[in-house]
């Protein structure tokens, strides 16, 4: 469930620093962050920006886990596979946000238009799989029509996703932006868990038959078109009815007014509406730059953070030797790429659903910290894993716990250090910022996403088809 606890970036336990206080700058007032949770609008719009998280992330891990099936569709193919599906579904959409951010079309487009007309396009494309798959016999249509689906949803996802993150950073408590990073979590591990429940009713623990992952992926696609129907519906029923979008989304948002401003006339007060569904109008460039200054230490920590985990995760560790010569394991084998999806996404979600570290992290981690702590993670993960992994360096028994020892460490740091770079990115701007500059602090932070995504998937081909292609699947030579 969405957490609806009070989490503002203000450090209410005693006094700070003021080199700290230097450092975290706060777009909002405290008073303004605690009448906007204790309001009987912020636990709704917390639990909406949850869904919208849930059911935009949907079609991304549902093409995710397809990776089983073309393993099993395609051995021979089978790292080319999942390697290529990884590059459809990432780059697509930071080419996307790029093109959308650099025209400026991004600022003119409204809510409405990024968030209603991709979920109906993840739709349509969910429907068309599940026919090509029914009527199509030919092996190279059916993978050449989950590349290109995975090229659309990813096209989709990148306006979606950002326009959330846009949304969720212009509100006061940073528990709306913490919300969004719970919901990608938490879309993971119910993918996971729906696939491994199907497939525990229909077959059992025993390997799955082609012709049985063919129906269950029918099931996967099915679930993809509802969550497409999902994401229009609670922005429109839930998200855009209520008076704090009004308040700090559509209307540009003004400090309250002091003493000295009551003679201001409500008149003029209202000038900052821009009077139609969140169209900005001040330069995206100019709000770009000056959002830059303030947030590029938490962007470059979420690229190296991202491109880190997507670099080893799922196919290197998913594709690992587990036993040695003659001692096979096909049910094991056949379970194992679920078990690694598994155990990143329930690390991931519990790295970004830890309040109180987050909170902490948040309010007392400087940005050339967080930083800092981006790199010594990917130092430690890359040896850990490769190790375990491609090549192996010691027993494959032995590797195949530290493998998953390392893949829950991989996903834990993941989800906790780029929730705190999201949860601090868009409030940790002077006071008085506008909207505008706001929006783009989030833009920036969602570039970072996508490249390091992007860029980790890249890295995980060129590793997986170019320098470690020999050792994945390799036992360690003393054997197991």
């Amino acid at each position: 469930m969405a957490d609806t606890g009070e989490v503002g970036l203000e450090d209410t336990s005693g006094s700070e620093s003021e080199g700290s206080k230097s450092d975290l700058e706060e777009r909002f007032s405290k008073e303004e962050v605690e009448t906007f949770e204790r309001s009987s609008e912020a636990a709704s719009l917390n639990f909406g920006f949850f869904l919208l998280a849930l059911l935009y992330m949907w079609p991304y891990h549902t093409l995710l886990q397809t990776q089983t099936f073309l393993s099993a569709k395609f051995p021979g193919r089978a790292v080319n596979a999942g390697n290529t599906m990884m590059l459809a579904t990432t780059w697509p959409f930071m080419v996307t946000h790029g093109l959308l951010t650099l025209t400026g079309l991004s600022r003119r487009l409204t809510y409405t238009c990024k968030l209603v007309v991709p979920g109906v396009l993840i739709s349509i494309i969910a429907l068309g799989l599940i026919l090509v798959m029914s009527f199509v016999s030919s092996a190279e249509v059916l993978l050449n029509s989950l590349y290109c689906a995975a090229l659309l949803c990813s096209i989709a996802e990148g306006m979606i996703e950002p326009a959330v993150y846009d949304m969720a950073g212009l509100y006061p408590s940073a528990l709306t932006t913490k919300n969004v990073m719970f919901g990608n979590g938490a879309t993971g591990v119910v993918v996971c868990i729906v696939k491994i429940s199907v497939r525990l009713c229909t077959n059992g623990v025993k390997p799955l038959k082609v012709a049985e992952l063919e129906q269950l992926t029918h099931v996967y696609f099915a679930l993809m078109g509802l969550a497409g129907i999902g994401l229009p519906a609670v922005y429109l029923l839930l998200m855009r009815r209520s008076k704090s979008f009004e308040k700090y989304v559509k209307c540009e948002y003004t400090m309250p007014k002091t003493d000295l401003q009551s003679n201001v006339s409500d008149g003029e007060a209202s000038a900052t509406d821009p009077g139609g569904d969140c169209v900005r109008k001040e330069s995206g460039l100019s709000a770009g730059l000056q959002a830059l200054k303030h947030v590029w230490p938490s962007m470059v920590a979420t690229t190296i953070t991202y491109i880190t985990s997507l670099a080893l995760w799922p196919v290197i560790p998913g594709s690992m030797c587990l036993r040695g010569p003659g001692d096979s394991n096909p049910t094991l084998r056949s379970w194992w790429f679920d078990i690694v999806l598994l155990i990143f996404n329930v690390g991931d979600l519990v790295g970004k659903s830890e309040r109180r570290s987050l909170s902490w992290g948040a309010r007392n981690l400087s940005k050339h910290l967080l930083l800092a702590c981006a790199l010594c993670r990917a130092f430690l993960m890359f040896p850990l894993i490769l190790t375990a992994s491609a090549p192996q360096s010691y027993s494959p028994t032995v590797a195949s716990w530290v493998a998953l020892a390392g893949v829950l460490l991989l996903g834990l740091s993941n989800g906790w250090l780029s929730t705190v770079c999201f949860m601090r990115a868009p409030k940790a701007l002077p006071a008085g910022t506008s909207n505008s500059v706001a929006e783009q602090a989030s833009t920036l932070m969602v570039m970072g996403l996508f490249a390091g995504i992007s860029l980790g998937s890249l890295a995980a081909y060129e590793l997986g088809a170019g320098l470690l292609q020999r050792y994945i699947g390799a036992c360690h030579a003393g054997g197991g």
